[in-house]
């Protein structure tokens, strides 16, 4: 028989079994289950929109779904309304949402870092700042005055220059050329003072500053080191000692192999250097900059007018900024008597 009609009162099966012995039967009407109940088998719940489940009683254990065939709500008319999670929402795939999407907690976990957001909303064209412990807050992007210090050494006149045995640095229309010669044991360092030294210290001291020069390796000799920045390494013709304060690039070179160049940087006793961060060879065009930060100095660099490369951040050894008002370019040969030569086009110091 398809349709069962066993009772039509509830007071009729208060404390009593319902047994249906066959299958594909329906129950109709309004029905009302105290106590525990156990459905086996399925079981289908209404079969019209105007339908519907009540359930005020509180769900004790998982509420599981066993079969990724069906959605819940499938479509914009029939999806839930609101859903209400006291605790935690885990989601293993896309995450879609059509509406607002609100966030009431002060912070925010994206790929692992934990962000502490504003309370408030910042003023017109404000922007999202981080002071490095994850911590947002609202900054205002507007002009900010800085000095510029620059050259295209055009002439001698505004530099000085110390050479050992066939060093040599020439100024004119290509720039700087400072070289070693062929002569063992040569060397020459060109410096340019930007600011006065003083009580409250030189170039590096308190704000940001912005280094940068573009340069090519005109001459690659088979021994080299080569310095471009700020600070004043000691520059002999046995080679370069980068462990005076400073903070700028180096490029060296041994045994006729790979010219390689790298990040620098020292506070007069110790110098952190980074791993090479790309190759040369002669006349190929370098663009280097670096940014002071308070406690990290940042390096980029891009070669022959491509992408500037991904930042590299040096911490340790900083130098201790009151003494440091040059920007450098050295070269020695590190006594083989073979020459290397770099020609520095423009440079300049901002802050």
């Amino acid at each position: 028989m398809a349709n069962v009609s066993v009772l039509n009162t509830t007071a009729q099966v208060s404390g009593k079994t319902l047994c249906v012995a066959e299958n594909d039967q329906t129950v109709s009407g309004a029905w009302t289950f105290t106590g525990n109940q156990l459905f086996n088998g399925n079981v289908t719940l209404g079969n019209a929109a105007a339908d519907t489940l009540t359930i005020t009683a509180t769900i004790t254990s998982h509420l599981l779904f066993t079969d990724n065939t069906y959605d819940v709500g499938a479509s914009a008319a029939t999806r839930p309304r609101d859903l209400f999670l006291a605790r935690n929402a885990t989601v293993g795939g896309t995450l879609s949402v059509t509406g607002v999407a609100t966030l009431a907690a002060s912070t925010i976990a994206l790929r692992g870092v934990t962000y502490t957001l504003p309370s408030a909303d910042g003023s017109a064209n404000a922007v999202l700042q981080t002071n490095g412990s994850a911590a947002l807050s609202w900054a205002t992007v507007g002009f900010q005055p800085r000095i510029i210090t620059a050259t295209v050494f055009e002439t001698a006149a505004r530099f000085a220059t110390v050479v050992t045995g066939g060093g040599t640095t020439i100024y004119g229309v290509a720039g700087a050329e400072v070289n070693t010669s062929a002569t063992g044991t040569s060397s020459s360092i060109t410096t340019m003072q930007m600011l006065r030294a003083n009580a409250t210290g030189g170039v590096l001291t308190g704000v940001t500053g912005v280094w940068g020069a573009t340069c090519n390796m005109t001459e690659l000799g088979s021994d080299f080191h080569v310095y471009l920045g700020l600070g004043s390494p000691t520059v002999a013709g046995s080679g370069i000692t980068f462990t005076p304060q400073h903070a700028g690039f180096k490029i060296t070179r041994a045994a006729s192999g790979t010219a390689s160049v790298f990040a620098t940087q020292a506070n007069g006793v110790t110098e952190t250097a980074s791993s090479a961060l790309t190759t040369v060879v002669a006349l190929d065009q370098l663009d280097l900059c670096l940014v002071v930060n308070s406690a990290s100095i940042d390096y980029y660099w891009r070669k022959e007018g491509s992408a500037w490369s991904a930042v590299t951040t040096l911490s340790t050894n900083l130098p201790s900024l009151a003494t440091e008002q040059n920007m450098a370019i050295a070269v020695s040969n590190v006594s083989v008597a073979s020459r290397a030569e770099i020609t520095v086009k423009s440079a300049y110091y901002s802050r």
